[in-house]
């Protein structure tokens, strides 16, 4: 790659996935260039500016329909099909990496497969037999894909929960699937940690990756009063490490996890007052003082008021550089809504662009104090 003019990879680094699939049929050379790890490393590093939100819609007629969503530009749908046949199904979206993403469905959500929307190229990622203890229930599978940069590989992390008749008895597995090598890994590592509430209904954690590690916000198996913990999972060394957290202004409910800007954030929603949300942003990586109240987002009632009971409204943050993104998918009717920070005074639905709720920045009443003393 070293060989080609500095202005051709310059121009084919900036085009867009379909074009230059197409310019793949130029010339063999052509072929070999884009086809070159270098390259495709050199063209997701030009795309990362570009943000998009694959979901999966389903009607009463279980016909699944999966729609891409730009957010570089004011939101539009498009339609994009899977390469293989899930009608009857609802996939799991288990997480994206540089363009790659990793579904499941099935039984108990066991069959899983890779995605590639814009080469539509997939790859089924072998299933491995899961033995539960006997008399266990409740069981649960949650798996995430993410990309380990420091042995250049996809992975997904599977976290399989085992879930005793005891209330608030659970043990967990931890298996790691590896892209490059094609073959699942027990982690033997301790997992002290549950990923819900024994009380309370509400989702688990989403994760993110920052810092080559998976984050979660999961619970102590040895603390009584479950109090959130920030874990992260290393992609390179196999194993668990706690992060630590910020000094909250509120006894939190649920605790999320997002990113924003390449920084690890937090999403609060409070106990006693679920009319609003706080999200907070950690600078500087593992350092606790480096933590700040980005934003609250208020007059969330309405939206927050069943996160705790059957999953009813299950809001989902995802953090991008400049804006804050919200989906609610109200389970009872298969319906999706987007909410998106128009400005830093208020988020707007979408679809019909009325005021949800207001935002209030931290980071400017923190300069404000800055400059005046």
């Amino acid at each position: 790659m070293s060989d080609e003019p500095p202005l051709l990879l310059e121009i084919l680094s900036r085009l867009p996935v379909k074009t230059l699939l197409r310019c793949r049929s130029v010339s063999n050379d052509w072929r070999e260039l884009i086809d070159s790890p270098d390259f495709v490393k050199i063209h997701l590093n030009q795309s990362k500016g570009t943000y998009n939100v694959l979901t999966f819609l389903r009607r009463y007629d279980s016909i699944l329909s999966s729609h891409s969503l730009s957010l570089n530009s004011r939101p539009t749908f498009v339609k994009v099909e899977p390469p293989f046949n899930l009608t009857g199904f609802f996939p799991r979206d288990l997480g994206s990496c540089n363009g790659l993403i990793c579904l499941s469905w099935g039984k108990s959500n066991q069959e899983l497969s890779l995605w590639n929307p814009s080469t539509k190229k997939h790859k089924w990622i072998p299933t491995m037999p899961i033995h539960y203890p006997p008399h266990t229930e409740n069981n649960r599978i949650v798996d995430t894909l993410r990309y380990d940069n420091a042995n250049d590989d996809y992975k997904v992390v599977r976290l399989l929960q085992f879930s005793a008749s005891k209330l608030g008895s659970c043990d967990y597995k931890v298996l790691v699937y590896s892209l490059k090598l094609n073959v699942w890994q027990n982690v033997e590592h301790d997992f002290p940690y549950c990923t819900q509430r024994v009380y309370c209904n509400a989702p688990m954690s989403h994760s993110v990756c920052v810092g080559g590690a998976i984050h979660w916000s999961l619970l102590r198996k040895d603390d009584l009063h479950q109090n959130h913990v920030l874990v992260a999972f290393d992609l390179a060394s196999q194993s668990f490490r706690s992060v630590p957290q910020p000094h909250y202004t509120a006894l939190y409910m649920s605790i999320d996890v997002g990113i924003l800007g390449g920084c690890l954030c937090l999403v609060g929603i409070p106990e006693e007052d679920i009319d609003y949300v706080d999200i907070w942003m950690m600078k500087e990586y593992g350092v606790k003082e480096s933590w700040m109240k980005l934003l609250t987002i208020s007059d969330m009632s309405y939206y927050l008021s069943s996160v705790s009971m059957y999953n009813s409204i299950l809001p989902t943050f995802r953090l991008f550089i400049g804006r804050a993104i919200l989906h609610s998918i109200d389970l009872g009717y298969h319906e999706l809504e987007l909410f998106q920070a128009v400005n830093d005074q208020h988020i707007s639905r979408s679809s019909a662009q009325q005021p949800l709720g207001s935002i209030h920045d931290h980071t400017k009443r923190t300069k404000a104090r800055q400059h005046n003393s």
